[in-house]
């Protein structure tokens, strides 16, 4: 502590200790100047002006310390809405990527309806695509640095999740052409016996129906349905939960150095 504030302890030390001896000294002496009062009233009057000077100083150092505690707590409230609205921002974020949801609901209608299925993959593809883009909009230039790895890793994830429902797509979608492939067959048929039934546009569409579903079967797509599903939920738990430690551990961090700032304001490091 004297290390640190030596000058003051100098100064302390001089005016209260040096400063009377030499007053004390002088009047022994009775040989530099003589005054018309004794060392006594001139030591009271020493004593007047030191204490004045002293209670000036301690009301104003107690100004500054009120300020700055002022400045810390209007800095740390600051801090503190910024980062809780962030931390809000990105729980959306991770809400929206969640791979069980869109998961839960292909699970209930990919069989019975596959066109909606496809609708809720596509729309949640569009979701991973922009999540890091939301999350950009949302950070400054100082900030963004402290955020650069849970990003990076949010981006991994969610071309991970968009391959997958990617995957569950082409799937849905042959399983649909799929359940079109008899009636397809039966309209060729009737146009292969009466000649100019159907328009040259019906007649493309079921031949390419029969094309795309030349070699594939209800129970082969079933049985890829499973391992993509089985795929999702293994991203859920190896990478999306590694996903919210990592947000958890991140705003630890930067709440902390949030306070660390705020301390350093009361230590006269911080304008």
């Amino acid at each position: 502590m004297i290390k640190k504030y030596w000058k003051i302890t100098l100064a302390v030390i001089f005016f209260v200790i040096i400063v009377p001896i030499i007053i004390n000294e002088s009047y022994k002496a009775e040989t530099i100047y003589v005054t018309v009062w004794n060392a006594e009233d001139v030591l009271a009057y020493y004593g007047v002006i030191l204490g004045s000077v002293v209670t000036v100083g301690v009301f104003a150092a107690t100004i500054a310390f009120t300020k700055k505690q002022i400045q810390r707590e209007s800095f740390l409230n600051r801090e503190k809405e910024k980062w809780d609205r962030l931390d809000a921002v990105f729980m959306k974020i991770l809400d929206s990527i969640n791979p069980m949801d869109v998961l839960k609901c292909v699970m209930d209608t990919g069989y019975t309806d596959p066109s909606k299925a496809i609708n809720y993959l596509q729309k949640y593809q569009v979701t991973c695509k922009i999540a890091c883009d939301q999350l950009n909009a949302n950070l400054n230039a100082d900030d963004y640095p402290k955020f650069k790895a849970l990003i990076d890793s949010i981006a991994v994830a969610s071309e991970e999740f968009s391959r997958i429902s990617q995957r569950l797509v082409d799937l849905y979608s042959d399983f649909r052409f799929l359940n079109h492939r008899d009636a397809a067959l039966k309209m060729l048929e009737l146009e292969a016996n009466h000649p100019g039934s159907f328009s040259k546009e019906d007649i493309c569409f079921n031949k390419d129906i029969l094309s795309k579903t030349e070699n594939i079967t209800f129970s082969g797509i079933k049985a890829q349905v499973t391992e993509a599903n089985d795929s999702f939920i293994k991203t859920y738990e190896n990478q999306y939960r590694s996903l919210l430690q990592l947000k958890g551990s991140t705003f630890e961090v930067v709440r902390r150095d949030s306070q660390k700032s705020a301390d350093d304001i009361l230590n006269w490091r911080k304008k």
